[in-house]
C-alpha cells in the first residue's frame, strides 16, 4: 500500500522530492516514530537502518530521510491453495514463487512470514503427498515435445 503510493506521488503526480541522482522520494517523517512510539523506538526495532543512516551522518530519530520503493521481494507468483498446492498436481510452493498470502505488493517483512509459516506447511504437505504420490515411468518427452 505504501509503496503504491510512494510510486504514484512521484511519477504520476509529480510531487517527489528530486534525489542527488536525479530520482524522485518522499520524505518519511522518521523523528515522528519515535515521537509515537518511545525514545529508542528506531535503534530497538530497526538497528541495521539506524546503522545505515548513521555512516553517511544522518540521524534519522532526529530528522526525516527520504525514501522510494524498491523491489524488496519478487513480486507475483503462481497461486497457491491452504496446502501450498499449485494447480500442478503433486507441485507445493511458498515464499517468492507463490503470490502469497499478502498479495501482490508486499514487503520483506511479510515475505518473512510467507516463507517460515508457508514454506513448513508446504514441506509437510508435499511430505505427506509422496507417501501415496504414484510417479510412474519418468521421461522427458514433454520437453521433445514443447
Amino acid at each position: 500500500m505504501e509503496s503504491s503510493a510512494f510510486i504514484r506521488e512521484c511519477l504520476e503526480r509529480n510531487n517527489g522530492i528530486e534525489t542527488p541522482s536525479g530520482r524522485l522520494s518522499v520524505w518519511l517523517d522518521s523523528p515522528l516514530i519515535e515521537m509515537l512510539r518511545g525514545e529508542g523506538y528506531i535503534k530497538k526495532n530497526f538497528p541495521a537502518m539506524l546503522r545505515q543512516f548513521i555512516r553517511y551522518e544522518i540521524d534519522i530519530t532526529k530528522e526525516p530521510m527520504l525514501v522510494y520503493p524498491s523491489l524488496h521481494y519478487q513480486n507475483g507468483g503462481v497461486e497457491i491453495n491452504d496446502h501450498c498446492e499449485t494447480n500442478i498436481h503433486g507441485l507445493y510452493v511458498a515464499g517468492e514463487a507463490s503470490g502469497g498470502v499478502h498479495g501482490r505488493n508486499r514487503l520483506m517483512g511479510n515475505s518473512v512470514l510467507d516463507y517460515n509459516v508457508f514454506g513448513r506447511r508446504a514441506g509437510k504437505y508435499a511430505a505427506e503427498y509422496t507417501k501415496s504420490a504414484n510417479l510412474g515411468k519418468l521421461t522427458l518427452k514433454h520437453i521433445t515435445g514443447y
